[in-house]
This record gives structure tokens, sequence and C-alpha cells, in this order.
């Protein structure tokens, strides 16, 4: 199953009043967790959560997390977020029909006097 980093490119990540901004930390440790998934075969994707147009797709490669980590060192300070939509579209895109799921209910013990109910999406 690929990992997915989703990386605030937006200007808010940028500016700081420090040495190393949020968006440099924020870079270094999904540079750290790329190849921690890597190390353990997952394939790797990053998404950009600003204005500018970051899709690339799940790899193996350390070359290319290479490449989005050098891509991601510039930023604009006029992006803005767009973290919602972002993880809309991504949501949209995991959905895997070998791995749908359907919703199941469960009676559990009453707690106090109200029936408790479990519900669930549970893979097939």
């Amino acid at each position: 199953m690929p990992a997915w980093l989703l990386l605030d490119t937006s200007a808010s990540m940028a500016v700081t009043s420090v040495a190393r901004s949020k968006y440099a930390i924020a870079l270094h440790i999904a540079g750290g967790l790329a190849l921690a998934c890597l190390d353990r075969v997952s394939p790797v994707g990053v998404l950009g959560t600003g204005d500018r147009e970051l899709r690339i797709e799940p790899s193996l490669s350390r070359q290319m997390g290479m490449q989005w980590l050098v891509q991601l060192r510039r930023f604009r300070y006029d992006e803005a977020t767009s973290l919602a939509a972002k993880v809309t579209e991504l949501n949209a895109s995991l959905n895997c029909p070998k791995r749908d799921a359907r919703e199941r209910r469960w009676r559990h013990l009453d707690t106090c006097q109200f029936q408790t109910i479990l519900v669930a999406r549970v893979p097939r």
C-alpha cells in the first residue's frame, strides 16, 4: 500500500522569524519519512497542498524521492493553501474496488440505560 505525503507549500509555511522555516522543517521530516517508507518497500507519493499543481505518483525509486525533495525546495511567497480540496481529491483516488468496505452494525452491551450500537466500515 502506498504512503502519501501531503506537504503544505503555501506561503504561511515559508514566512518565519527564525533561522529555519516551518516549510524547511516539514520538508526535512517528509524526506525522512519517505526514506523510511522506501526501506520498508512501500511506494511513496507526494501531494502538494498549495496552489501549484504538485502530484507525484507513488514510486519505489529513491532517485524519484530525491528529485521531488529538490523540486520542493523552491517556494513562492504568494501561494495560498488548498488542503481540504487536495485531501478530497486524494481520498477519491484511493477508493479501490479490491479493498472496498461495507458498513456493519453490532449491538454492544448497554451503557447505563442507553442502547449501544457499534457502526464500522469493514473490508470484505
